[in-house]
């Protein structure tokens, strides 16, 4: 696991994703800074919600070129094969499922019982 994290990451650095999210990152934190110091209340409460929007948004984009990229690049150096002919057990994928569905359910608790119905928190 540890060798595959290696290699996703050295592949995102060598694509030169990261270093182009970072930039990305800090371009929306400087126009966010710019668009929230607009307002005539909330300054900073309009700072954090628009650049904390814009990461997400950069976030996500990038995931999704990355995979795009990452699929296409395993798609031509026979990759794929090479993995779909390793075997997959039933017990990892139960481990997996079940470790999956625990964290989901333990986020989905810290998340929810933050805020009440109102949208005050508690």
């Amino acid at each position: 696991m540890r060798g595959i994290t290696k290699y996703v990451i050295s592949t995102a650095i060598r694509d030169k994703l990261i270093y182009c999210m970072g930039i990305m990152s800090v371009i929306a934190i400087s126009f966010s800074a710019f668009i929230g110091s607009t307002n005539m209340t909330e300054q900073s409460e309009s700072f954090v919600i628009y650049s904390a929007n814009a990461i997400r948004l950069i976030i996500n984009v990038g995931i999704a070129i990355f995979a795009c990229t990452y699929i296409r690049r395993a798609l031509d150096n026979k990759e794929i094969q090479f993995i779909l002919t390793r075997g997959y057990s039933r017990i990892a994928n139960t481990i997996s499922a079940n470790a999956s569905q625990i964290l989901n359910s333990i986020s989905y608790c810290f998340t929810n019982n933050s805020v009440d119905s109102s949208g005050y928190g508690k």
